[in-house]
């Protein structure tokens, strides 16, 4: 006779725990204000000064720094390529309007 899979319980998410530390923005800000360079900070020295500051940030935290910098600055450039390739479907044509979409980022 076949037996009966048993479920297994369902784990707790580790997203319903508090964060121990800030959100990587709040530290990015802290880093640079607290680091007051003249003509701003590297991100390697920021990584290594939110490492000392927050000893409790997970392991992959020089990725998850990594990718706060990138997507705030595809964020501030988002609306400059948007008005570069602005072509309009009808006027332009679909292939001149999905090649500036693309090249703006929208369809990524």
């Amino acid at each position: 006779m076949p037996t009966v899979a048993q479920t297994k319980p369902k784990k707790t998410a580790a997203a319903n725990k508090p964060l121990s530390h800030p959100t990587f923005a709040e530290m990015i800000t802290e880093a640079t204000t607290n680091l007051k360079e003249r003509t701003g900070s590297s991100q390697y020295a920021e990584t290594k000064f939110i490492k000392e500051k927050h000893e409790d940030s997970p392991p992959t935290y020089r990725k998850l720094v990594k990718f706060t910098y990138q997507k705030a600055l595809n964020f501030a450039f988002e609306d400059y390529f948007k008005r570069l390739f602005d072509f309009n479907k009808d006027k332009d044509g679909y292939w001149k309007w999905l090649a500036g979409d693309l090249a703006s980022g929208a369809r990524i």
